[in-house]
């Protein structure tokens, strides 16, 4: 696979892992990297897992009845084709019994890129470009405290 398909596949699989709640396995994607939350400082991505379980809202399901899609990834692979950038734009949709599907969410990611022996991987994800945010009541916690698990 081409730098750019392999990348933009790392952008896939993050919205696949958040949609099905495996918060495990999206947190692996940043095992090698750093995030950057809106009004918070640098942190690293292992600790993503504690911040997701407790401000997720998951229902009977298991899931956080939300599909994220990722769009337009403008993929910059640096003279070395070891480092890369992306710019791209998301949009988070959510249904739940009581409410009809819509967006909850819009913004775009900043990310970075780094190949080595095992593949790319992200060195870098800023998550504070939330442009268009909607009613999240229902997908994200206001008291960080609650038990991850609730409905």
């Amino acid at each position: 696979m081409s730098a750019f398909e392999e990348i933009t596949a790392l952008l896939y699989r993050y919205c696949a892992y958040m949609d099905a709640a495996d918060f495990e396995g999206a947190c692996q994607l940043f095992a090698k990297a750093q995030v950057r939350l809106p009004a918070m400082q640098d942190m690293p991505g292992s600790a993503m897992l504690d911040i997701w379980r407790n401000i997720i809202i998951l229902y009977p399901c298991g899931t956080p009845r939300t599909q994220h899609m990722v769009t337009n990834p403008i993929v910059t692979v640096d003279s070395d084709g070891k480092t890369a950038t992306c710019q791209s734009r998301y949009l988070v949709v959510q249904q739940t019994e009581s409410v009809p599907l819509r967006m909850i969410a819009a913004g775009h990611y900043e990310d970075r890129f780094a190949r080595d022996a095992e593949g790319w991987h992200f060195t870098f994800r800023d998550y504070s470009h939330l442009k268009l945010p909607g009613d999240l009541s229902r997908h994200l916690r206001t008291n960080h405290a609650s038990p991850a698990n609730s409905n």
